[in-house]
């Protein structure tokens, strides 16, 4: 009976970590988003460029981390993604 206790709180643990992680992303996401929403506000090819490219281009720029490193988004491959999807160069990453 220990030993389904362990194995159950174990999972516990790590459904936790996986949401937390999960939420984190998306959080980061929405952010993300609506920052590069209100730099391209006078230009509506910008707007639509980011309505229809931004969610497969941040998740091949954000990296969700390891146990020795924390999760993270490359700001420069989102940028490069959503110029190149779109065919035009709207944005410009400075670090």
């Amino acid at each position: 009976m220990r030993v389904i206790k362990k194995i159950g709180f174990s999972v516990v643990m790590a459904s936790c970590f996986l949401g937390w992680e999960f939420h984190h992303k998306s959080k980061t996401a929405t952010q993300v988003k609506q920052s590069m929403i209100e730099v391209c506000s006078q230009d509506s090819n910008c707007q639509s460029a980011v309505n229809n490219y931004f969610d497969n281009c941040f998740d091949s720029s954000y990296d969700l981390g390891s146990r020795r490193r924390s999760a993270g988004l490359d700001g420069d491959k989102l940028a490069n993604c959503i110029n190149s999807q779109a065919g035009s160069t709207y944005f410009i990453y400075e670090q």
